[in-house]
């Protein structure tokens, strides 16, 4: 991802590429289901909660 936007917003631009490929694609189709797999994880990607409890974790420290 070239920048980076809130995790609300990702998550909202998800939701309707999720709309949109249950408009236009069968239920049971395998690139469907590799497509929202592939979207749905990336939450956890760029946003990794992780890597928020570890930041938490070392200002704890300081």
């Amino acid at each position: 991802m070239g920048f980076k936007i809130s995790k609300q917003s990702y998550m909202k631009l998800i939701e309707e590429d999720l709309a949109y490929l249950n408009q236009h694609c069968k239920d049971g189709d395998l690139e469907k289901d590799h497509i929202r797999l592939i979207l749905c994880s990336s939450i956890d990607w760029y946003y990794p909660e992780k890597l928020k409890d570890s930041k938490r974790e070392i200002s704890n420290h300081a």
